[in-house]
């Protein structure tokens, strides 16, 4: 039973068809997976010590309180709190299991996404949104023609959202392939392609630049080269590729409209009293009040959970990090920077994969 447990929580913890159904297999394996792992528990009668456990739980704890506060929504909420518990249950799931079945379990994962995702993308791409198309050409806009091949897809209303999950597949796969000497050539590639097709930039350029920046860590290791050089290096050009990119893209109303909510988002901090600095204004009420969504994962935390919520999501990235010998990096630094632009409120595939990373990088205090 805790065989099955741990693969349909982890292998279905992307499978997201909110376009074609009303409850999608994630739904499904989600509540069957918890009721299964409480009988486990139950019957075990026992729970891992792990600090990391603790604090998550009491996060969330805090989150589910903080929101009732500040009237924030529920289903929002939820879905935050039910990625959140993707990580400790990963971990005691995977804790005490068989080195082979953990690595087992991840190529089910990987394989499945792949296999979605190939149909996500074929579908898409086949049925472009032909009234946007329509209303492009009219105003003469032939250039914006590439985000009708965006909608339509049949995991997400964006292709955005599909970005993220390849994003996070694709770097626990080069994790697996460069640690744990699993070949994954075929899925890499294949993964590479996929979110090149998402269309979504911020994810493209994720992809890439931290596939060059872990290019260049290696090559670091390998010299011993000074980190602190290359570090400053790497934050020029990061900055230099952001004015470039504001002013390459000055026409362009979906990248000019992140710097607009940052402005209108900081602006409107500047009325806020103590209580909302704090607590934030509520998840998913930032739409309400800037006619617009945060987007930015970091900006969703601090404008919407405000300064708490915000060094809590923050702490715990941190914390991870430590536990997982600095690889869960992996995972962590592409989500985030893709998420400078955009990142989805339901993120259990990206807790559940870094839950794996956690226990295989602490094999030696599994017996």
């Amino acid at each position: 039973m805790k065989n099955f447990t741990i693969s349909i929580l982890f292998v279905f913890s992307g499978f997201f068809l909110t376009q074609i159904v009303p409850i999608s297999p994630f739904h499904i394996s989600l509540v069957t997976g918890i009721y299964l792992f409480l009988l486990i528990m139950i019957k075990k009668q026992s729970l891992i010590k792990e600090c990391l456990i603790v604090q998550v739980m009491l996060t969330s704890i805090y989150f589910f309180g903080e929101q009732l506060l500040v009237e924030g929504d529920l289903k929002v909420t939820i879905s935050i709190l039910y990625s959140l518990i993707y990580l400790p249950i990963g971990i005691i799931l995977l804790y005490k299991e068989n080195y082979f079945n953990i690595l087992k379990i991840s190529n089910r994962f990987i394989n499945w996404s792949l296999m979605l995702l190939i149909i996500e993308c074929f579908y898409r791409l086949s049925n472009p949104n032909s009234s946007y198309i329509s209303a492009v050409k009219a105003q003469g806009n032939s250039q914006y023609i590439f985000y009708a091949y965006k909608f339509n897809s049949i995991m997400y209303n964006d292709s955005n959202f599909v970005a993220i999950f390849i994003l996070c597949v694709f770097f626990f796969t080069l994790y697996l392939n460069k640690y744990h000497n699993v070949k994954y050539r075929f899925q890499l590639a294949s993964l590479f392609i996929l979110c090149i097709l998402t269309l979504g930039r911020a994810s493209i350029t994720s992809l890439v630049f931290c596939l060059l920046l872990f290019q260049i860590i290696d090559k670091m290791k390998k010299y011993r080269i000074n980190y602190l050089i290359v570090s400053m290096f790497i934050i020029m050009v990061i900055i230099g590729g952001i004015v470039l990119g504001y002013f390459s893209f000055s026409q362009d109303s979906s990248f000019i409209s992140k710097f607009q909510i940052l402005y209108l988002a900081f602006k409107n901090v500047n009325s806020w009293g103590v209580k909302d600095l704090l607590l934030g204004v509520g998840f998913n009420n930032a739409p309400k009040i800037l006619n617009i969504s945060a987007h930015n994962f970091l900006l969703v935390y601090f404008f919407e959970s405000g300064v708490i919520g915000l060094s809590l999501i923050l702490f715990l990235i941190y914390v991870i990090t430590i536990k997982t010998n600095y690889r869960g990096l992996y995972i962590i630094l592409p989500f985030l920077i893709s998420g400078m632009s955009f990142a989805p409120y339901a993120i259990p595939y990206f807790y559940a994969i870094l839950g794996a990373i956690y226990v295989l990088e602490n094999r030696k205090g599994i017996k």
